[in-house]
This record gives C-alpha cells, structure tokens and sequence, in this order.
C-alpha cells in the first residue's frame, strides 16, 4: 500500500500537518508532561583550522534554498509551513585577540546555551551555526538543530552536501523533486490500505501483553532537564569481529547491539522482560530522492524484549529480531499511535516508554575515520535530548569503527549508576567480539557491580539455624511461660495465652476426634475476630493443616475452594454460618458456640506430624483464573517466624493490629509470630478492612507497636494519621511491608 507522491511545487509554501512523531515531540516540548522543558535538540561542536566564514555563509544559503525544512516552522495551530524568503548566516564570534583561558570560557559559555537550546518552534530559524575564531587560528563550530525538521539520516544529508558544497563551492548538486511536504500528504493514503489495517489489528492485539519500560532505578529531578552523553568507540578489528559473529548466528549488527543493550539495562531493571522504544528511518521507497530530502521521517516501534528468556544470548538476539521484524512489519500503525492506545486503556505511566535504542548503522556518518567534515573541522562532541526520554543509546558507524553513545538524563538516576551500564555495555560487545562461548552461555553476561553485588550479598546472607519444631508448639511454650498474659484483643472478647491455649487444643481433640490427620486441610471460614486465632492454632494442634476461606467470596467461588482441597469441616463463627449456605455434607463447628464444644477435654495432645508436614495452604485470589493453592509446611513458616522475630528484637512488649486478612499470607506472622514472640494479636473489627480511622483508634487505644500489611494498607494508614495530627502512631516502632513495591513518599523517620 504504498502511496502515490504527487509533487506539488505550487504548494511548497502551503502549510501541512505534523507526522504523529512531530506531532509528539512539538506537545512533548511545552512543559505538560515530564521531563517537558527540553525540546528534541541536537548539539554538536567542531574544531576547524581553516574555517572561512564568506565560504560558510554560502554553502549555508545553498542549503536553505535546497531544503524546505531549514526553513520550516511549527505554527501555533500544530501544522508546520515552509517559509520563503528567509536567509541565515553563521553566527561569528572573533576571540582570537582573547587569552586562552578566556577563549575557552566563551566557547563553555556558548556550549552551555546552545547544548540544550529550546527554539521557539514558530519562528525561523529551526537551527543555527555559531562559529569562534581562538587563538591561534582554529575555529569552535557549534551546530544547533532542532530535530522537528530532521532526523539522524537528515543530519548525515546536511553534513556531507555542507563538505561537498564547502570543498568545491562550484559543485552542482543533482536536484531534488521531492519535498518533505510532498511525501508527507502522500502518507494520508496509507491509513485506507489493507496494510494498515492489518497492521492497526495487531498492535491492538499486544495491548495486553506488552511489557512496560525496564523500571530503571530513579530519583527525583529538581531544576532544569540536562542530558549528559557518554561515549565508546568500538575500533575496527573488533567491531569487524562482531558483525561477523553476528552474521554466523544470522542476525544483523543492530539486533546484536539492541539486544546487548537490553542484556545490560535487565541487570538494574526490575523485570527483565519490557518494552524498548527503537527509532526508525522509516523513509517509504516512494521516490528516488526520498534518502536525500531533509525532514523528520522518524518512526517508532515498541520492541518486546525478554533478556531473561530461554536458551543462551544468541537464541535471544535471534528471538528478538524476529520480534522486530514481525513489528516493522505492521509499523503502519506507528509507535505513537500504539502508545496513545496504551495511555487510553492501562493510563498515562504505562505509555511511558524513556528508555530508547537507535541505530544508523549502514550509512557511516560523514567525516571518515577520524571525523573531519570539510568546512566545519574535525568532531569535538556532541549531545542530543528528547522530551520524556530518561536515555537514548544510539549507534553508528564511523569510518570502519562503531561508536556507541548514550544520552541521558544524568540527575534522573543515582549517582554512579549511569557509568556503571554503560561500562558493562562496551564490556558485553567487546566480550562478545572474540568469546564464541558468551553467545552460547544461557546465564547472566553482565556481572552485578561490585556495589549491588555487595547489598545482595548482605541482603541474602541469612544463614543460620534452622529451627527445630512445629509452628504451633512455640505458641503453647508461650503459653505455659505467660499463662496470665494477655494474648489476643478484639471487640467481642479478648483471650489471655491460657484461655487461648485451652479452646485451641478443644479444637484441636475434635478435629483428631473426627479423624483429622497430618496433610488433611480444615477450612478456617471466618470474619475477624478472636475465633481466627482459635481456630488456626486449633487445626494445627489437631495434626492437620488450615486453609482460610475468605466468607465475603461469592457461593461459587467458595465452594471451589472447598471441593477442590477436599475439606470435611470448616471452622467459622455463629454470626457467619448463619448468613451463608454449605455444600452437603460439609460439618460447620462454630468456634464461639460454647453448646459445640462443652465436654471436650482441653489437656495437651500429642503431636503426630513432621516439622515437613502442612501446615496450612493459601489460594492466590484468582483474578487471572481460578485460584491457585500455595502449600507451606511447618519448617518453612517456623523459620520465618522466628527470623522475623529475632532480626527486629520483637518481644512481649509488642503487639501488632492484625489488618491482613487471614486469606493473606501475612496474616501467618501476626497470629504465630506476635504469639511466638509473647505479644498481642489486636484485631480490627469485622468489615474494617479499608477503614484507617478504625485502625488507628485501635493502634492509639492499644499501643501497637507493630504494623504489617502491604504498603497500600500502610498508606491509608499514614494519610489517615496525617490528616488526625496529634500523636495517635507514636506508639509504633516497626513496620513490616511485603507483597507490593513500596513508595519512596512512605514518611522517612516514622518507621524503619
């Protein structure tokens, strides 16, 4: 589908929309969104030694005549026009008279204005060449472009015709009859071809299982947006080694670099598998001099990369230049259309994709080996920005060599971070160069650094002894050690460690009564309140396991959860097996239904299971399907317990409000844990599982000091606090959050 381009020379000065890429980076620019205050710029700088201004000035007007988009602005209406009867010089600056030092103050001073200059979009010129005579006769170039109307080919087009032109200023460049206007209109025809259908088809198909950006550590930015580039070059015997060991697996250079880069970044990021933003020529072979016209042809595309998947790194790169084929395939429906979709259907941080991978290998830049463009001197450095975008690794062939750059925005991470990535990136490719072994290696290429390597190690180093014994039995030795002690708190009653001990074995003599053995599950089925305590420690007292069932899932759900583990009784309260209906043949006891549980002997049982015996299951809530059970023994939850309880010094002088519901796998420290430790299990009152108020008349009217939950339960908790004022969480001292990543807006000093 493939459009037809009518050149139109009589509407050359007619204004004309914006690619959707245009179109991003002009709204990307205006201070809305993050990262908002830099524009899509690059800046590069020059050392000539025999530069001539008049000569300059001429091979800058040819240019402008050429090329429509140097002389393109942006309008306020979001369409751009070319202008006519505009001229641009080089802007001269004469410092030669200057001592060095000064000089090189200007040239700092001009750097610092020019590297990340916002331009006006609606107003010429787009772009700018400063020029600074030294002393000793060499020249600073600056060259500053706004990326609007050119892209990486664009900035090779203008650099090799400015050294044709400046080389011979009689040179005749073969004509242009194609504008960035004509290809532009063209494109309008694409959108009621079958390809693009096809292509918009599948890219609404992915929506749901394309990964986010690798979550990258970042810190906060205050101040203005800098980017700061980084800068290898690859010399020719190993970047020759590369493409050939590149060539024998059967993909190309720039899938081996996109994948190297995606090998380092899944070392810092949280996830391995996510979503890389990979710029595109996407120049359409609409017309012989399409590769010669300056304009902003970018495209994106959002590549799935999963730098963890199977086999070794050659079956990765494989994998993932398939993947980037079947997406050029169906870029029709470009990138920013795909990540409108995203911000439509997930929201605005899941169209987030910063972190970008671009590559313009095949047309070496101008300058040859050593990087001298004729009339603007040899490459001094260079830096690009891109508005939302936290870094950018480019790549590109200079000379016979391959340079690598990244640029980013060096405040967004920690300090330190950037330089590491980036050493390990030219580490990977050199690696790669001459070890065959390091394609076939299924593990990890990139080593931690030393200072992650050395946190995980800390973090990890948890060796000791393994606990001897059964989950339940630290709780009685608690009990016999501080029978008067007060154990658990709720509304509707509170238990001292012997009152506990004593209904739990009663629990437990009937369930052994019925038959209850090692690995057979008792139901728990209960809202919050004393019985829950009762209840698990009961079951385990019996030799069986615990699974809760939650009494607010709907009857069906409930009842698959009773059919498949297989239960033959379930433990609940009066108030629960009154509102709710059982299968057949399912016995319901009532832990607070005295009539149920008078004459049954309260003395101790012996124990019949194993420290590898169940203890007690925990379904997944089944939000992707039906619920899947997590089976914990005895050994594995007692170390937890009394890890937890000796690494933060948890004693009887703790208590924690037990806000996790039993069906939680948290819940499992607050009741064994806190009892293991000698404390006091406060439970909130039924259905208060989203009251902060509630929770924290509780933590104030009982001292708790510990708090444990998932981190969005502990935020409620915190604003709820914030909004009280007073003091009504001093008490607390500890709190434990899993499950979730935690907000660093968590108040520092209030807990640790």
């Amino acid at each position: 589908d493939l459009p037809v381009v009518v050149v139109d020379r009589a509407g050359w000065g007619e204004p004309f929309g914006l690619t959707d890429v245009q179109q991003a980076y002009w709204l990307g620019r205006s201070g809305l969104f993050e990262l908002g205050d830099v524009s899509t710029h690059l800046y590069v700088q020059f050392e000539s030694v025999d530069f001539d201004v008049a000569r300059a000035d001429e091979v800058l007007r040819r240019l402008l005549d050429r090329h429509g988009m140097l002389r393109a602005v942006v309008r306020g209406d979001g369409r751009q026009q070319v202008l006519d009867g505009v001229v641009l010089g080089v802007e001269w600056e004469d410092l030669s008279s200057l001592s060095v030092e000064d000089a090189a103050v200007r040239v700092g001073v001009v750097r610092d204005r020019l590297s990340h200059e916002v331009r006006r979009a609606d107003s010429f010129p787009l772009f700018g060449l400063v020029a600074q005579r030294l002393p000793g006769g060499v020249t600073r170039v600056h060259l500053s472009l706004d990326l609007l109307i050119a892209d990486a080919t664009s900035v090779q087009v203008f650099l090799s015709e400015w050294a044709a032109l400046y080389a011979d200023p009689g040179v005749e460049l073969a004509p242009l009859e194609l504008t960035f206007r004509d290809y532009v209109l063209s494109l309008g025809q694409v959108e009621s071809g079958e390809t693009y259908r096809r292509a918009r088809d599948y890219w609404l198909g992915r929506l749901e299982e394309l990964p986010p950006a690798p979550e990258l550590p970042v810190v906060g930015v205050s101040g203005p947006t800098r980017f700061v580039r980084r800068q290898f070059r690859v010399e020719s015997g190993v970047w020759g080694a590369l493409r050939d060991r590149a060539q024998s697996w059967g993909v190309t250079p720039s899938a081996l670099l996109c994948a190297a880069y995606a090998q380092v970044l899944s070392v810092w990021a949280r996830q391995p598998r996510f979503t890389v933003n990979v710029t595109v020529g996407d120049r359409l072979p609409v017309h012989p001099d399409v590769e010669r016209v300056i304009g902003d042809f970018t495209g994106l595309v959002l590549l799935e990369v999963d730098a963890a998947g199977e086999g070794g790194f050659g079956q990765r790169v494989r994998r993932l230049q398939e993947q980037l084929w079947r997406d050029l395939e169906h870029r029709a429906f470009g990138g920013v259309r795909v990540l409108r979709e995203l911000a439509r259907v997930h929201g605005p941080a899941r169209a987030a994709m910063p972190v970008v991978f671009t590559s313009v290998l095949g047309r070496p830049m101008p300058g040859g080996a050593e990087g001298v463009v004729p009339g603007l001197g040899r490459f001094v450095e260079a830096v690009s920005q891109t508005p939302q975008v936290h870094v950018d690794c480019q790549v590109y062939e200079q000379g016979d060599a391959l340079v690598v750059s990244w640029d980013a925005v060096e405040a967004l991470f920690p300090a330190g971070l950037l330089d590491e990535a980036f050493a390990a990136y030219e580490g990977l490719l050199r690696r790669l160069a001459v070890e065959e072994g390091a394609w076939e290696s299924p593990g990890r290429l990139v080593p931690l650094p030393a200072t992650v390597g050395e946190v995980c190690a800390r973090a990890n180093d948890v060796a000791g002894p393994v606990p001897s014994g059964l989950l339940h039995q630290v709780v009685a030795d608690r009990a016999v050690a501080q029978p008067q002690a007060l154990a658990v708190v709720s509304s509707s009653g509170s238990l001292t460690y012997a009152e506990l001990l004593r209904r739990a074995r009663r629990v437990g003599r009937r369930l052994r009564m019925a038959g209850a053995r090692p690995g057979e599950l008792v139901a728990v089925c209960m809202d919050k309140g004393w019985e829950q305590v009762v209840a698990a420690l009961g079951v385990l007292e019996s030799g069986a396991a615990y699974v809760p069932v939650d009494p607010g899932l709907p009857a069906p759900r409930r009842e698959h959860l009773f059919d498949v583990t297989g239960v033959r009784v379930v433990l609940t309260q009066q108030a629960v097996a009154g509102r709710l209906s059982w299968p057949d043949g399912l016995s319901v006891w009532s832990v607070d239904d005295e009539s149920q549980w008078s004459g049954v002997d309260d003395a101790a049982l012996p124990a019949v299971q194993s420290a590898t015996d169940l203890a007690y299951v925990i379904f997944t809530s089944g939000s992707t399907g039906l619920p899947k059970g997590v089976m914990v023994d005895h050994r594995a939850a007692l170390n937890t317990v009394v890890d937890v309880n000796r690494r933060w010094d948890l004693g009887p002088g703790d208590r924690v409000l037990a806000v996790s519901s039993l069906s939680f796998d948290l819940s499992v420290w607050d009741v064994f844990g806190m009892l293991a430790a000698g404390g006091v299990v406060v439970m909130p009152d039924p259905g208060t599982g989203r009251d902060p108020e509630h929770w924290a008349q509780l933590v104030a009217r009982h001292q708790v000091t510990v708090w444990n939950s998932v981190p969005a339960l502990f935020e409620l908790f915190v604003e709820q606090l914030a909004q009280r004022g007073g003091s009504d969480g001093a008490s607390l001292r500890l709190a434990l959050l899993s499950g979730d990543w935690i907000p660093l807006s968590l108040p520092a000093g209030r807990v640790r």
